[in-house]
């Protein structure tokens, strides 16, 4: 390494450049290359996260950067005796940067970023590419490992991949059935602050659920008396809530301002992950997805309820209505606003947001 720094002055190849002509085209090549690189190798590290064998332990960590160095050590090698393989190597080193911010959070990311100054260092003294070129790798690799390791320490330091929240009684509106276009159900939200509408499907337990008396990992259907299409409108006072992260929202009872139950959903159990949802707001189209888009499937949220409240001793009453999460996304509004949502060969269901102030 102390070699390497003097032989890059040397040869100019660490400098400086400001040329508008150079600086785009490297920015293009990276915008459809390192980028898009990115994009196909998260889905595999979200299964490989999953693994039970693939444990967090150090050895693993200790693993994975003694190799990354050693595959710089053969570049090296490589180099001297002739072949060039830091074009490759520069490449190889976005999975072990990726893996190691995804698997082990902030400290991941961190020592991720240190390779990858590493590691362009080394391809930069073997390297005939412009200097930018190298500086794009560094930016865009450490940006998406800084990122990727933030939100996952995030979540760990939450404890849960999800938040719960009460829905109260004065705020839901079960319907029972579809919309009529000419129907519609008024839902106070706040004026002046934060207003959202979410696809759900709403479940609603046939049985009282006492804590540990159920494993969430076997099959749950025998737990549901019935899948309802439905709303949940988020509201707060606070018009940037979710600027200030989960626990703001926590806080806020998961700004769950009301909820609608619509039609019920006839043979749920073996339509409930295809039917195509949409969402209109202002009779403009916001975004539509099938039932099945929600984090780890509209069952999960059966299950990490129950888990949670087995957690803190708490039963769940038979009759209670439990939200899968959103299905198209958490929809932006204002008070005034109106919005319908479609399910599928279900129906309809139509609201008008009333503002009112806290």
């Amino acid at each position: 390494m102390l070699y390497l720094g003097p032989s890059l002055l040397e040869e100019g190849r660490i400098e400086l450049q400001t040329d508008i002509t150079v600086f785009f085209p490297i920015l293009f090549d990276f915008s459809l290359g390192d980028f898009v690189g990115l994009i196909v190798l998260c889905p595999l590290l979200f299964v490989l996260y999953d693994r039970e064998h693939l444990h967090r332990v150090n050895t693993t960590l200790y693993w994975i950067i003694g190799a990354w160095l050693f595959l710089l050590l053969l570049s090296s090698y490589a180099y001297s005796h002739g072949t060039n393989i830091s074009y490759q190597v520069k490449y190889l080193a976005v999975f072990p940067a990726l893996f190691l911010s995804y698997r082990y959070a902030v400290t991941g990311s961190a020592l991720s970023c240190l390779l990858v100054g590493v590691t362009a260092f080394v391809v930069a003294s073997q390297s005939d590419l412009s200097p930018l070129e190298h500086q794009f790798y560094i930016i865009a690799l450490c940006v998406s490992c800084l990122i990727l390791g933030a939100s996952v320490n995030h979540a760990e330091q939450m404890g849960g991949e999800r938040l719960m929240g009460p829905v109260f009684k004065k705020v839901t509106h079960f319907i029972g059935r579809p919309h009529n276009d000419d129907e519609f159900v008024e839902l106070e939200v706040y004026a002046g602050g934060m207003v959202a509408v979410e696809a759900e499907l709403v479940f609603e337990l046939g049985k009282e659920v006492t804590p540990g008396s159920i494993d969430t990992k076997g099959p749950l259907k025998h737990l549901i008396n019935a899948v309802y299409a439905g709303v949940e409108i988020a509201s707060s006072p606070v018009i940037d809530l979710n600027s200030y992260g989960p626990t703001a929202i926590i806080s806020d009872f998961g700004v769950n301002q009301g909820m609608v139950v619509g039609a019920p959903i006839e043979q749920w159990d073996s339509v409930i992950e295809n039917i195509q949802t949409s969402v209109f707001i202002n009779n403009e189209h916001i975004n539509s997805a099938p039932s099945n888009n929600v984090l780890r499937g509209p069952m999960a949220a059966v299950a990490y309820l129950t888990d949670q409240a087995a957690a803190r001793n708490i039963t769940l009453p038979k009759g209670c209505m439990i939200c899968s999460g959103a299905i198209t996304g958490v929809h932006d509004t204002v008070a005034g606003a109106s919005a319908t949502v479609s399910f599928e060969g279900i129906g309809n269901i139509n609201m008008k947001l009333i503002p009112v102030t806290p």
